[in-house]
């Protein structure tokens, strides 16, 4: 065999060896990252909290956004115990709805349930929670949202700077039999997607 043919049918092997070792790079760098999102997925999932029983002890009680069922379960398990502070109270709840849950209570209503207009995400939510907690100055603070929502309310809390103690109260499973089961595995991955992101860059 001549040299120049050697030198032809070396470089051959070389990009052939050069191509497995690309192909195994990127398959590592899909199958690593699943297999860590797939196992963060498991936790999450099992770590969601539980609609609770009966009212959480608190003193003060935050709703995560204005969301109808949120702000009606705080209202209707915390009347008469908590301070209540709906945050992002623009979203989901107008006022028709407000007016028809404070004439059940007006005095108790004025006196105990504010609202914040301020909040557009999670992140915001969080800011505004932690600044009213700390002017309340609570000694616990209960978070009214979705099961899946809550872990992203205690991270946007704890990085606005509240360091008290906080509760969760979840509303809604997002396991909940009433939908079908595709559509609650697409919202519970959509929902640590989110989560995760969150934990890797502060928004």
């Amino acid at each position: 065999m001549t040299a120049p043919r050697r030198h032809r049918l070396n470089r051959i092997d070389n990009c052939i060896d050069h191509g497995k070792r690309c192909r195994r790079l990127a398959a590592s760098l899909v199958l690593v990252p699943s297999a860590l999102w797939l196992v963060g997925f498991a936790l999450f999932i099992t770590l969601l909290p539980r609609p609770p029983v009966t009212a959480l002890a608190g003193d003060c009680v935050a709703v995560a956004s204005g969301v109808h069922d949120r702000l009606i379960t705080a209202i209707e398990v915390y009347a008469d115990r908590a301070d209540i502070f709906v945050s992002g109270a623009h979203e989901g709840t107008n006022h028709i709805e407000r007016d028809d849950m404070r004439a059940r209570a007006p005095k108790w209503f004025d006196q105990h349930v504010s609202f914040g207009q301020m909040a557009r995400n999670t992140r915001e939510n969080g800011i505004e929670i932690s600044a009213w907690a700390q002017q309340r100055t609570c000694r616990v603070l209960v978070l009214v949202s979705d099961d899946a929502h809550l872990p992203r309310v205690h991270l946007a809390l704890r990085r606005a700077g509240y360091a008290g103690p906080a509760a969760s109260h979840a509303v809604a499973r997002v396991f909940d039999d009433q939908h079908p089961w595709t559509e609650r595995l697409l919202l519970a991955a959509r929902a640590w997607s989110r989560f995760a992101v969150a934990l890797a860059w502060d928004w």
